[in-house]
């Protein structure tokens, strides 16, 4: 009888240690994580993050905005101001004013009204020290109460690789995972994670294995996540930390006071906190059962 239970005991051991694998499988450590306040410079390239998808990239020669949205007071004029989509945390008329002079082109989506540059996924345009490459972003999984997806591909929401000849930077949008991010080149990505009407963290760190297909990748920008410069919250600062948990690959977080807030949301909205619980439940009760069937078996060898 001893004999068996130790042998039942030990298999109980096994798949506890299968579980706890399992679970550990989950989170791959990124390689390096940066916390680079709201501004990082690679090769050359200052990246600034503002608020949602906006930020300002600027070389020696060029500055370049996307999405520009609540801006500072004091900033400087842009050379070239992209605007992936309409959609209102994206599409600010004030914030572009406030950084256009003479010389300031603005480039849009199909969908963006009262703009006569634009542009369709799969344009390229060619400047004095910059090259834009516009991808699509869309939707696959994240749809409206209505049954429609937020970004529907017939939208022609942008996507948008800038070639600074020094270094390659995409900015993925409003976009959930999608077939065409394993033909993009690129050096660092910056990619939306909290989820609603984009990538969740999970789906953030798969899209990195796809542009790994194509790009030395060397560091991934988590995006859209706090304060979105408009009038709510989209996800937490616990989802660029997520992403930095399952993302194999550099990481760059970037932060304002705004979006700074470790807390994770309220609920059990974060796949992260839902595998930690059934991870901790599966253990719990697995040691539960070993415990049982020591007494039982001690029990028996005392009683015999």
């Amino acid at each position: 009888m001893k004999s068996g239970t130790r042998n039942f005991t030990l298999i109980i051991v096994f798949f506890l240690v299968i579980l706890i694998n399992m679970n550990l499988e989950q989170t791959v450590t990124a390689k390096v994580v940066i916390q680079a306040g709201n501004e990082f410079t690679y090769n050359g390239v200052s990246i600034r993050w503002f608020y949602n998808e906006g930020f300002k990239f600027k070389s020696a020669t060029t500055v370049v905005y996307i999405d520009p949205i609540s801006l500072p007071e004091i900033t400087e004029f842009a050379d070239f101001i992209i605007i992936t989509h309409d959609h209102r945390p994206h599409y600010s008329s004030g914030d572009i004013a406030q950084i256009t002079d003479a010389n300031t082109v603005v480039i849009t989506s199909t969908q963006t009204p009262g703009w006569n540059l634009q542009v369709e996924p799969g344009e390229t345009l060619t400047y004095p020290g910059v090259t834009f490459e516009f991808v699509p972003a869309y939707n696959v999984n994240k749809h409206r109460p209505d049954g429609n997806l937020f970004h529907p591909p017939e939208h022609q929401s942008l996507g948008v690789i800038m070639d600074f000849g020094t270094l390659r930077i995409y900015h993925a949008g409003d976009t959930d995972r999608i077939p065409e991010m394993q033909s993009i080149t690129t050096d660092i990505a910056l990619l939306p994670v909290s989820g609603y009407a984009w990538m969740t963290a999970s789906e953030a760190a798969d899209s990195v294995e796809d542009l790994k297909i194509q790009s030395d990748l060397r560091y991934a920008i988590p995006m859209h996540y706090g304060w979105n410069g408009y009038n709510d919250f989209t996800g937490s600062y616990f989802d660029a930390q997520r992403f930095t948990e399952l993302a194999d690959c550099d990481v760059v977080i970037l932060n304002n006071y705004d979006n700074w807030n470790p807390e994770p949301p309220l609920g059990l909205q974060n796949d992260s906190l839902i595998k930690t619980i059934i991870a901790v439940a599966g253990i719990s009760l697995i040691s539960a059962v070993v415990v049982l069937l020591i007494r039982r078996s001690y029990k028996k060898s005392t009683h015999s």
